[in-house]
């Protein structure tokens, strides 16, 4: 009986090693994990600043919106005034 328990104690004990062991691996590889995605993320937000200037570059300020009442240069032209 002394030998079963001792037995049955050392290989929960065999399996808790284990799990341990799991366990720091599978928090390795969270942290690798989350480095990799803060340094995605870093390189995201340069790709989307850089987007911006260049759309800014192409189309001016987003600020600067046309107003959808403003007269074309067609309209001016065709005498078109819409009130």
């Amino acid at each position: 009986m002394l030998a079963a328990q001792l037995t049955s104690v050392a290989q929960r004990d065999a399996v808790i090693v284990q799990h341990e062991d799991v366990m720091t691996q599978r928090e390795a590889m969270i942290e690798s994990l989350h480095i990799v995605i803060e340094k995605q993320l870093q390189k995201l937000a340069v790709q989307e600043l850089q987007l911006i200037r260049l759309l800014r570059r192409q189309y001016g300020p987003q600020k600067e919106r046309i107003d959808p009442d403003q007269l074309t240069l067609a309209d001016k032209k065709r005498g078109q005034v819409h009130y």
